[in-house]
């Protein structure tokens, strides 16, 4: 019977648990604060909301809101915002956020759901939990490569608890045994990389470690690891009764008198006199461990620079890691990165565990995670009036797909992950020195060193062209390239650049020249040099373009200038009218070569 009793009970408590979590659950509460906090203002704030439950009606808003909104507030709450940048926001909002992990008791033990947890004989529902490590960015670079970009100098927070099981006292007419908790604490906390210690703490349930110099460590992916030491002492107080006598010879300070029965002489009551009490210590430690996978961010650049014969400065950047791009004081070329921040909802549901069982609350911790994904519009420079972007360089990659709840336009089946970007900055007083190269994790850039960018001379060419034989079946002309400024022969048959006679590719021999026979009778005969692009070779050259006479009547001679000149002359104005209509600072056309 007592054995179906305790059944039926169990029974009873489990059902009841269950049904405390349920309800719990179902008033648990995802979304995070309805109004600023942590010291954010209005339009830092409702931004970080990325992933969160979109409203599409006024209705639903002022429900969510209220009728005192923002433009801001209501435009987060419609739609998912993306960022030219990776967010400082992110990292105050996390450190201020993770003080407000509930303080409990020692017998109450406070743990995300879902986080594994460790038990000993007096120590349970042990854990430690990574929080957040800052500055990171969770890199979405495909579909199945997202690593946790982390500067090589950061924090790692985190929470840490557990409760404390004090075994019940029991007595009998011979022994007692009573349980009294001594102390409990979490000793210390430690972050190790890779196995290794790399900080200390004293014991705390937030602790926050910092890290240094995790480049130094070998290869670029690591473990950062939290580690807590959880000890607790229990005092064990023993009383054993080791003497008797009969009630009747002692006095009224007897701690203990048993009654008993003598079948001859009848009822006979007997006290203990002596108790030997025996306090012994018990001490329990166990360690609790959490862990993330990070992939170390560093960045570092190099390739080519030149000036430009008007004095422009044209660099060509490659990169050892996905980075954001690179800025000059008066404009920058971003990649096709763009940023978001959204909530991590491990954290949105606390359980707290006592020996009544758990609980389910909606948690007061929302620790907030930046990541970046590839935009569709691609590398864009700004403002184009300052910067060109002459090409991008890169890998044909599989495009990610963002998390369901996450609105924003990302390509649809593939991008291009550029490792390398060609621009022409248009002012004469830019050095290299003066741009840095942006990284995806905030707070990690460089600057562009001018020993890491092999210098190419730019010159101006010079195109000519003689003719030497015309007549009604051909027309033969010699084609001389030189440099303008030294006069040396440029030769193209051992570089990708070539001339264009009428139509017709050739290329200039080691002195320059090159002879070439035009069917047909020609009035004139026109030619362009197109260079390769300038950091291929050394020295660089500009285009030129010329044209030549054969010799014709006077009559054929204006013919073809009036042919040639009224659609150049309709294109400059367009390329004049345009220029005053964008304030693209086009015009003239030649001024930038």
């Amino acid at each position: 019977m007592r054995v179906l009793s305790g059944l039926i009970r169990g029974f009873l408590l489990t059902s009841l648990a269950v049904a405390t979590l349920t309800i719990a659950v179902s008033q648990s509460i995802a979304h995070p604060p309805e109004k600023p906090e942590h010291g954010l203002n209005e339009t830092t704030y409702w931004p970080l909301w990325s992933g969160d439950e979109e409203v599409s009606n006024a209705t639903t808003l002022r429900a969510r809101l209220g009728n005192e909104t923002t433009a801001m507030a209501e435009l987060a709450a419609m739609t998912d915002i993306p960022f030219a940048d990776p967010l400082q926001a992110v990292e105050a909002w996390n450190l201020a956020d993770h003080r407000d992990f509930p303080q409990t008791d020692a017998m109450t033990s406070v743990h995300p759901v879902g986080i594994t947890l460790a038990d000993g004989q007096f120590v349970r529902d042990a854990y430690a939990a990574v929080f957040s490590v800052q500055p990171s960015t969770r890199g979405r670079l495909s579909a199945t490569d997202q690593p946790l970009y982390v500067a090589p100098n950061g924090t790692l927070l985190g929470t840490i608890d557990y409760r404390v099981v004090i075994p019940e006292n029991t007595s009998s007419v011979d022994r007692r045994v009573e349980w009294t908790l001594k102390r409990h604490a979490i000793n210390a906390t430690r972050l190790l990389v890779d196995g290794a210690v790399e900080s200390r703490s004293s014991g705390s349930n937030t602790p926050r470690l910092s890290y240094t110099e995790l480049a130094e460590y070998t290869g670029s992916t690591h473990t950062l690891a939290l580690e807590a030491d959880v000890a607790v002492a229990l005092e064990q107080t023993v009383s054993e009764c080791t003497a008797w006598t009969n009630a009747s010879t002692v006095n009224s300070t007897s701690n203990t008198t048993v009654s008993t029965t003598n079948s001859q002489s009848g009822p006979t009551s007997r006290a203990c006199t002596n108790w030997e009490v025996t306090v012994t210590e018990h001490a329990e430690s166990l360690t609790v461990r959490d862990a993330v996978e990070v992939t170390v961010y560093t960045l570092s650049v190099s390739g080519f620079q030149t000036r430009y014969p008007d004095g422009d400065l044209g660099v060509v950047v490659y990169k050892n890691q996905p980075w954001l791009g690179y800025e000059a004081p008066t404009g920058s070329v971003r990649g096709s990165w763009r940023f978001y921040s959204a909530r991590e909802t491990g954290w949105d549901t606390l359980a707290e565990t006592s020996s009544s069982g758990s609980t389910l609350r909606h948690s007061p911790l929302h620790p907030l995670q930046v990541t970046a994904f590839p935009m569709e519009t691609g590398p864009t420079p700004a403002p184009r009036a300052n910067v060109s972007l002459i090409e991008s360089f890169g890998v044909n990659t599989t495009a990610p797909t963002l998390p369901p709840n996450v609105q924003l336009d990302v390509p649809e089946d593939s991008y291009t992950a550029s490792y390398g970007l060609a621009s022409r900055l248009h002012a004469a007083n830019y050095s290299l020195s003066r741009l840095s190269a942006l990284g995806l994790v905030r707070g990690v850039e460089t600057s562009l060193r001018p020993e890491s960018f092999s210098e190419i001379p730019f010159h101006r060419s010079n195109l000519s062209l003689d003719v030497l034989n015309a007549s009604a079946e051909t027309t033969t002309v010699r084609v001389s390239l030189r440099d303008r400024e030294t006069g040396d022969p440029i030769e193209t048959q051992s570089r990708e650049g070539y001339v264009l006679v009428d139509g017709q590719r050739i290329n200039t021999t080691a002195n320059g020249t090159a002879l070439v026979t035009l069917a047909g009778d020609r009035t004139s005969v026109s030619a362009r040099y197109e260079p390769e692009r300038w950091w291929d070779v050394n020295p660089a050259y500009t285009g030129d373009s010329t044209i030549v006479y054969t010799g014709g009547s006077t009559l054929q001679v204006l013919s073809v200038l009036y042919q040639t000149s009224i659609p150049i002359g309709l294109f400059l104005v367009a390329v004049f009218l345009i220029d005053r209509i964008t304030g693209w600072d086009i015009w003239p056309p030649w001024g930038r070569v």
